[in-house]
């Protein structure tokens, strides 16, 4: 059972990730409940009716580390949820969402993982396609006038390329799920599990305009594997329209 605000991701993902690892989730805590997972202002009838009956209690953080899944290969993970079945996305998605996963060697002038990423990205045969579907779009020139801060040219000197800004691993983890028709994992989930084997996982975003809410997105995703160093990532679409 899940009681509480969870911060980690929704309590609805919460339930639905257990339900997917074989659980059954409660609505009440009973003598026949083996666990109770709490995340913030968790009320005390619960806590003590847990008691009484020796439930097991776990905050969300002992919750995922319990029901993580071994992890070896970045592209194992993603490819077999999607041979499962889950469709990988970004919310409020109107694009295709997964799109590659991806190993090449680290860039030996990479000082950082955000350096990494944008080395693959300026290469990266899907990033040059979606940037060049994103030129027949127009925006109006109230918009531009509102360019946000933090963009650089994927590639200098050339701003039809695309748009690239780092993005914070968490809030994105936020913000992207695998959806089945039985499940829906969210991407917090996703990236604890990835955590296994992937140093210093890293989230780099391409967009077609210098602007937050931009029509086309590309998020490039990944890190140094633990055990052979080269740059393991995937990368995934959102278009908002």
């Amino acid at each position: 059972m899940f009681t509480g605000k969870m911060e980690i991701g929704s309590r609805s993902d919460m339930e639905s990730f257990a339900r997917s690892s074989g659980a059954t989730v409660g609505r009440s805590v009973t003598k026949n409940t083996d666990y109770l997972v709490i995340g913030k202002r968790v009320g005390a009838t619960k806590l003590k009716k847990a008691e009484k009956h020796g439930v097991k209690i776990l905050t969300e953080e002992e919750f995922l580390g319990a029901a993580r899944n071994d992890v070896d290969s970045l592209e194992d993970y993603i490819q077999g949820l999607v041979k499962k079945g889950f469709d990988i996305t970004y919310s409020s998605n109107e694009g295709d969402g997964f799109q590659a996963t991806f190993e090449v060697d680290y860039p030996e002038d990479a000082a950082s993982v955000g350096e990494a990423l944008l080395c693959h990205a300026r290469v990266s045969e899907v990033v040059k396609k979606r940037m060049k579907m994103a030129q027949g779009i127009s925006y109006r020139s109230r918009t531009l006038k509102n360019l946000s801060k933090g963009f650089s040219p994927l590639v200098e000197g050339d701003e039809s390329r695309g748009w690239s800004r780092s993005v914070d691993l968490s809030k994105f983890a936020r913000n992207f799920r695998a959806i089945s028709d039985d499940a829906v994992i969210s991407g917090t989930v996703i990236v604890n599990d990835l955590k296994q084997c992937i140093e210093d996982l890293g989230v780099l975003a391409i967009h077609d305009k210098p602007l937050e809410e931009s029509v086309i997105v590309v998020h490039v995703v990944g890190g140094a594997h633990k055990k052979s160093g080269r740059l393991q990532g995937f990368i995934l679409e959102r278009v908002w329209t």
